[in-house]
This record gives C-alpha cells, sequence and structure tokens, in this order.
C-alpha cells in the first residue's frame, strides 16, 4: 500500500484465529472479478492461519476492487466461520510523465 492506494501488483492477506483448511479459503472473491492463487502458512494445506491471495494478473490501475471471504466454510476443527467485513482498496493511477526534454549529445573528435 502506497498511503491508501494499492499497488497493481498487490496481494492480500486474511488472518484467522484459528487452523483453517486450505479449501475453506476458495471461499475468497475479488470484485470485479479477478482470477487469484491462495497459499496459506501451512505447508501441509491441513491447517493454515494465514492465507495470501495473490491476483494472476496484475489489477488496474486507479481502480475499486472489494476483497472478502463468501458466507460459508469452517475452520479446521469443523466450527462456522465467522462473516468478516470486505475490505475496499483503490489502486495507484499509472505513472505520468511530469517533464521531457531533450539531451544534446556531445560527441568527441579524435
Amino acid at each position: 500500500m502506497v498511503g491508501t492506494k494499492a499497488a497493481p501488483t498487490t496481494a492480500f492477506v486474511i488472518t484467522f484465529t484459528r487452523p483453517v483448511k486450505m479449501a475453506m479459503s476458495r471461499c475468497g472473491h475479488i470484485t470485479p472479478h479477478v482470477d487469484f492463487t491462495v497459499s496459506g502458512d501451512d505447508p501441509t494445506d491441513a491447517a493454515s492461519q494465514v492465507f495470501t491471495l495473490t491476483p494472476d494478473t496484475e489489477l488496474s490501475t486507479n481502480s475499486d476492487y472489494v476483497v472478502g471471504m463468501n458466507d460459508g466454510g469452517t475452520d479446521s476443527a469443523s466450527a462456522p466461520l465467522q462473516e468478516i467485513a470486505n475490505l475496499e482498496v483503490v489502486t495507484l493511477p499509472a505513472p505520468s510523465v511530469v517533464k521531457h526534454s531533450r539531451r544534446r549529445i556531445r560527441h568527441s573528435r579524435h
């Protein structure tokens, strides 16, 4: 994040208080729709508490996105997941040129 804006290459992290099975993390979403990959902090995929949602492509610049979890899902003890508030982000605008000029090149004579 840069101030309140997200870079187009931003990944999103969701942290639970207890272990959650990787399959439950598939309940995540990014709107407008963006395909993403989910990775957990447990290499066995059985009981991660921290999940990273990484968009498969860069997000569009200067655009609004909502990241969240859909209703449903359970933790590794089969207890229902609590509803979480969506994260709303705006991506940075594309960089613009602030100045350009012609550079004079001097040639040396030998």
